[in-house]
Order: C-alpha cells, then sequence, then structure tokens
C-alpha cells in the first residue's frame, strides 16, 4: 500500500472517529432522558415480531377498574396479566393523580424479565412496556400522593 494511500485511510478514520466522540458527548444520560422514545428502535422490533395491544380484560386484580389503577398510599396495588396466545403485547401507563409511584413489572415464563421504574408527575408517561404470552405480574405503589387521603391513579393506554 502506498504511503498516499495509508495517509487517506487515516484521514477518514479520524473522521469518523470525531463524529462518534461527538455523538458520545452530546448524548444525555440524566434519568429523564432515560425514557427518550426511539422510533428507530420501535420501527426494528415491529418487523419481527407481532405486537398487539393490551386489553383491559387481560388485567386482574381488585385495585384495577375502568382501565385505571387505584393505589392507596402504603398498599401496593399488585394485578397479574393473564396469559394469552399473542406472543407479545404492549401498552403504556400514565400518572394520572399523584406525584410519584413506583413500578414493578415482572414477566412469567422461561424468558421472564423484571423491570422497575418510578412515573413521575414530570414525566408521567413510561415507555412502551410489553408482556409475553405467558403473563406478567404488576406492582404499583404510590411514593408520594397527590394528597394525604387520596390514592395515586394510573391510566393503563394502548401502545
Amino acid at each position: 500500500m502506498s504511503f498516499k494511500r495509508l495517509m487517506i485511510l487515516l484521514v477518514i478514520v479520524l473522521i469518523l472517529f470525531g463524529v462518534v466522540l461527538a455523538f458520545g458527548l452530546t448524548k444525555d444520560d440524566s434519568e429523564s432522558s432515560s425514557q427518550t422514545k426511539r422510533p428507530w428502535l420501535e420501527t426494528f422490533n415491529s418487523m419481527f415480531v407481532p405486537r398487539h395491544p393490551l386489553e383491559s380484560s387481560d388485567v386482574l386484580g381488585d385495585c384495577f377498574q375502568s382501565g385505571t389503577f387505584l393505589t392507596p398510599v402504603g398498599r401496593p396495588c399488585q394485578v397479574r396479566i393473564r396469559a394469552s396466545d399473542n406472543t407479545l403485547r404492549s401498552f403504556k401507563l400514565r400518572l394520572s393523580q399523584g406525584n410519584r409511584v413506583e413500578v414493578n413489572l415482572h414477566g412469567r415464563g422461561e424468558n421472564a424479565v423484571e423491570i422497575s421504574f418510578p412515573l413521575k408527575a414530570s414525566d408521567p408517561t413510561s415507555s412502551a412496556l410489553q408482556v409475553t404470552k405467558e403473563g406478567a405480574d404488576l406492582a404499583l405503589t404510590c411514593t408520594a400522593p397527590p394528597s394525604p387521603m387520596l390514592p395515586c391513579r394510573v391510566a393503563l393506554t394502548a401502545k
């Protein structure tokens, strides 16, 4: 390889390194950006696995009524998401009353995963959550109610 080609290759590598470094330095790793929507990722995933919206009838629990979770302070709302024939079901949660709710979604089945995150009044809507055909257990705990006597409310929304 000639010296001229080697120098051109080196310049190209340095330019690519600079571009990657610039994108890395401008990335915001704050908690509020951790739920940033990534439409390219959702499009990529939807090409391989068809998603169906989670139906309210699939959610079983006393604290879930008419598409809303009622979570009194000091007592978690625990529900079961029943198994389904659909491979993947998708939904979002939206905090409609209260200041903070801790969410814990624990999938069932062989490839189950557990995820925990807060819903806050400043960022009330979750990213798209997914439940496999085996179902899941969902727990919501109101940690900052709107007032001491009122429960937190979280709405189930279809993706």
